[in-house]
């Protein structure tokens, strides 16, 4: 009972949790969740890591759906959908440094000179879809996991119609097989994950999260505090798109801190709600995100 527990935890916030929780459902349980987040950002961290600000506002409004199910006990898979509202208010594009945008190939993604005028406007369609199996691999005193997320991109390279630089997803097909691990008691949790993401025609990233909770108002409420580093690797190709916005800018890397709180309303029915940032970052937003999510759960 004190793993499903646990995974119930870490699966009442978001995808991203979800991703680095190793606890998998217990045999036909499963969990739905909806999930809202919203970042402005007139900001971002550029190649150098270093905070510009930019002449136009960009705003994400990220609504997904999220769920998984138990095939048997140790293994679980899981369907995150997700849904991009993206605007800009448009203006002279801020020149970014190019040093770590240049493909294996010695392909050059130079920002245009004189830097272009980003259109004001919007963009709003399917993100990218991401897949995910995890199998449990030992249960006590730690519990080890393997999964493996594959990202399916819905919109390709260079389908942008107009030059409003904003980015529904990556233009990538991304695989990212990772190791999760993680243990605790009743009132103090914690769990990591250490995992490497490849994309077959572009760059690859290192992936390492972790986070830990702790339980209050028996058990109804969880607060959690959850840590992100993403570093992009050497070599590879890189595409153009987003270089503006940091909207799935090429070689984004990140430390990222958040705070969460999760409240169980029933045996089946929870709410949440987090914020979460960048403290250093290269090629993404400089402000902070605020989300919500409800979900459902059964068979624990």
């Amino acid at each position: 009972m004190k793993k499903h527990l646990f995974y119930i935890i870490l699966l009442g916030f978001s995808q991203y949790l979800a991703a680095q929780s190793p606890w998998t459902r217990a045999k036909k349980a499963g969990f739905v969740q909806l999930n809202s987040n919203y970042i402005r950002a007139n900001a971002q961290f550029n190649d150098s890591s270093k905070v510009i600000e930019t002449p136009y506002t960009v705003t994400d409004i990220h609504v997904s759906l999220y769920a998984d199910y138990g095939i048997t006990d140790r293994l679980t898979i899981a369907l995150d959908v997700p849904f991009k509202i993206l605007t800009n208010t448009g203006g002279e594009a801020v020149p970014i440094s190019i040093r770590n945008l240049i493909g294996g190939n010695g392909e050059d993604f130079a920002p245009q000179q004189p830097n272009p005028n980003l259109a004001a406007g919007s963009q709003t369609r399917l993100g990218g879809v991401g897949v995910t199996a995890k199998y449990r691999i030992i249960q006590s005193p730690l519990v080890v996991s393997a999964q493996l997320r594959g990202d399916i991109p819905t919109r390709g390279r260079f389908e942008t119609t107009d030059n409003t630089g904003l980015n529904t997803n990556e233009p990538a097909y991304k695989i990212t097989p990772s190791l999760l691990f993680g243990g605790g008691s009743d009132r103090v949790f914690g769990a990591g994950e250490i995992g490497f993401a490849y994309r077959p025609t572009f760059y690859n990233d290192f992936i390492a999260n972790a986070q830990i909770g702790v339980s209050f108002l028996q058990k109804r409420l969880y607060i959690i505090i959850p840590v992100q580093y993403r570093q992009a690797l050497n070599g590879g190709n890189s595409w153009s798109e987003g270089i503006y916005t940091g909207l799935y800018a090429p070689r984004q890397s990140y430390f990222a801190l958040g705070l969460k709180g999760f409240y169980n309303i029933t045996s089946h029915v929870g709410v949440s709600a987090y914020m979460f940032g960048a403290t250093s970052g290269r090629n993404v937003a400089a402000a902070p995100s605020f989300g919500i999510g409800v979900h459902y759960k059964w068979g624990e």
